[in-house]
């Protein structure tokens, strides 16, 4: 399963991306981004999901908040996404991550992006020593440059990954430069002065 939308699914078959519906009977437990499936094509050509096969490898959100959902299935590895600066780092999203990584069965790596930039080495040095001690990997990126780009692509070969963090930390680009695409939408951070002075960061499309 490669896509999930709210009515049709995207269901990968000898390599060709196809639409499909949803048998009824799966619908309260409907299939997310991951899943492997058993499908059958219909008489006119239609495809259809009849069963979810056994999840491994579970990414699960809202699990703080009482709300718990599957939002992703059979991951082998989740890469957590944070810049060093612009926007600063932020361990707590960090934290929250490598639980649900922990929870779910899967492996958790954390990226480092933006290193070209100026940033609080002290604290980014003590993040990795904290982390690394933990058992995961810490790797530095930089996509202007692109140091830690060959390592991190190394890291996942053969691997299903999912890249998860904050608005503004480089996911999207981090993507097309591990996949060597460009046609997934870039955004850039804006910073903009609120009403009561505070600066507040928002996204818009430099594509």
């Amino acid at each position: 399963m490669t896509g999930v939308h709210n009515q049709f699914v995207v269901v990968r078959i000898d390599g060709e991306e196809r639409e499909a519906t949803i048998a009824g009977r799966l619908r309260r437990a409907r299939p997310v981004v991951g899943d492997h499936v058993e499908v059958r094509e219909l008489p006119d050509r239609s495809v259809r999901v009849e069963a979810v096969l056994p999840r491994r490898g579970i990414l699960l959100r809202g699990a703080f908040r009482n709300e718990e959902k599957i939002v992703a299935a059979n991951v082998d590895v989740l890469v957590i996404v944070a810049a060093v600066a612009d926007p600063p780092l932020r361990t707590g999203l960090i934290d929250r991550y490598l639980v649900a990584a922990w929870r779910g069965g899967i492996e958790a790596m954390i990226a480092l992006t933006k290193v070209d930039l100026p940033y609080d080495r002290d604290e980014i040095a003590r993040a990795r020593e904290i982390y690394g001690a933990l058992g995961h990997r810490v790797i530095p990126l930089s996509l202007r440059t692109g140091e830690g780009l060959d390592e991190l692509r190394t890291a996942l070969v053969d691997r299903v990954s999912v890249l998860a963090g904050h608005s503004g930390v480089g996911k999207t680009s981090l993507t097309n430069a591990l996949t060597g695409r460009t046609d997934v939408e870039v955004l850039a951070v804006r910073k903009i002065p609120g009403p009561d002075g505070k600066t507040r960061s928002f996204e818009v499309d430099i594509r």
